[in-house]
């Protein structure tokens, strides 16, 4: 099933099938070859898209949305600017610590990445340069998926099913409470 799988996707991605529609027809492909009854397919997709936690991932893509466009965005980024814009390098440690604001209302580093490329890469590129400020804001964004709520930590939780959302929580703050462990 598996090698009919890959054997269909390689065989329409080379035809010039769009990757979208050659990964939906491999798998079409992958559950004829593979004998499975037609009848359950649907019930087993409902099933599997019918769970609470799951649900909360595209809401925080919802919350970045809205903190984009209703303004809060930016009232993070004047906190973090009067927080640390002074110092030396200001508007490079602004940015790691608005990312660190907004990291605990979106949970995942995409967002966080268009949120602050919008907000202050003009800036950046002004103060530091294209390539220097677009490397900062990738960077900075990262920190999405260590910041609780992170969607990547409900999902593994999910995934995993006997890890508490609660706990990975706890340890995604205490790992960024905690200072570094010297080399």
């Amino acid at each position: 099933m598996i090698t009919a799988t890959v054997i269909a996707f390689i065989f329409f991605s080379l035809t010039g099938v769009p990757i979208a529609f050659a990964l939906g027809l491999a798998g079409m492909a992958g559950i004829l070859v593979g004998g499975f009854p037609m009848v359950q397919i649907a019930g087993k997709v409902v099933h599997s898209i019918d769970n609470f936690p799951l649900m909360s991932i595209p809401l925080f893509i919802l919350a970045g949305e809205l903190m984009s466009r209703g303004g809060i965005m930016q009232r993070i980024i004047d906190i973090a600017n009067a927080l640390v814009g002074r110092i030396r390098g200001g508007l490079g440690v602004a940015t790691v610590v608005a990312a660190m604001g907004i990291s605990g209302v979106s949970g995942t580093a995409v967002s966080d990445a268009a949120a602050l490329g919008s907000s202050l890469g003009p800036a950046l590129s002004k103060a530091y340069g294209r390539s220097f400020g677009a490397s900062l804001v990738a960077s900075a964004s990262n920190l999405g998926p260590i910041i609780p709520p992170s969607a990547g930590m409900i999902l593994y939780a999910f995934l995993a099913e006997d890890v508490s959302v609660g706990g990975l929580f706890v340890s995604g703050a205490l790992s960024i409470a905690s200072p570094p462990i010297p080399a």
